[in-house]
């Protein structure tokens, strides 16, 4: 299909590429109305009072209203709910991402799905510029699927990116408190700062997908609208790819671990002060 072509060719000039109605709109809809019912449910038990006539932004809002940890239930759920791996096998998001990696055996990180609710000036949940393959570290011959339940319009804040920036992986500054304090945001950073105003724009629609190189440079923009912004993060990489298969498939991030400072010492610029501080 010419059409893929295109999706290809785009995808390996810039790093990523925004595939338009990619998701019935319908499906979408429906993904929505099962976060409803977890938003529903969790205040339910928390004794937060919602109507049936609130909209679903309205509802999470009063939600984190009562207590930001709240919200941070309904993240919690949604990764585990059985939404995720449905979407995570719809055939049209696993033909492009088996397409874009040239792979024979396309699989899902399974332990790699994240679910976002972003508010409103919530800057201080936001990951600032990264490459996804320092957290999965699956191989660098990965991909990203940002997946919007919502239209995310420039001033929602739609994914930023680097254009051209996937040819290799940065060098990095790790948390050399990682041990003691365990902050995802601060966890890995680029060596070297990169300012915001350095990337561009990838405005989306609900039932778009926007797919990306596990070494695109890249983060999320910021939503200034009266709108929450729903997302879907889920990853995929050739389970027979080399680095993979060297690493015997030890990938991933998890509580006061991460693989790539094992396997990627090299990226790591201030290694030394991790050796000085007793984090590796």
């Amino acid at each position: 299909m010419r059409a893929d072509r295109d999706i290809k060719t785009t995808f390996e000039r810039d790093g990523f590429v925004r595939v338009g109605n990619c998701l019935p709109r319908d499906l979408v809809d429906g993904y929505l109305a099962g976060i409803r019912e977890v938003i529903d449910h969790v205040a339910s038990r928390q004794n937060v009072k919602l109507s049936n006539e609130m909209s679903i932004d309205a509802a999470f809002n009063t939600l984190c209203e009562a207590n930001r940890a709240f919200g941070g239930m309904v993240y919690d759920c949604m990764r585990l709910h059985p939404l995720m791996p449905a979407l995570a096998a719809h055939p049209r998001i696993v033909e492009i991402a088996a397409q874009l990696l040239d792979a024979r055996l396309c699989f899902h990180v399974h332990d790699q799905v994240h679910f976002r609710i972003d508010r409103r000036d919530e800057e201080r949940f936001q990951l600032t510029w990264h490459q996804d393959y320092w957290y999965n570290n699956t191989t660098a011959h990965a991909v990203t699927a940002w997946i919007p339940l919502v239209d995310v319009p420039t001033d929602k804040g739609p994914m930023r990116f680097i254009p051209g920036s996937h040819h290799a992986p940065l060098p990095v500054r790790v948390d050399p408190q990682f041990h003691k304090i365990w902050d995802m945001s601060r966890l890995i950073l680029p060596a070297d700062p990169i300012e915001f105003d350095a990337g561009v724009d990838a405005p989306a629609e609900a039932g778009d997908v926007v797919f990306l190189h596990a070494l695109s440079v890249h983060r999320s923009g910021l939503n200034r609208s009266d709108g929450n912004r729903f997302t879907v993060v889920l990853r995929f990489s050739d389970l027979l790819h080399d680095e993979l298969v060297d690493k015997r498939w030890k990938i991933g991030v998890r509580v006061g671990w991460a693989s790539l400072i094992e396997q990627r010492p090299d990226l790591i610029r201030n290694y030394a002060e991790l050796q000085q501080s007793g984090a590796v």
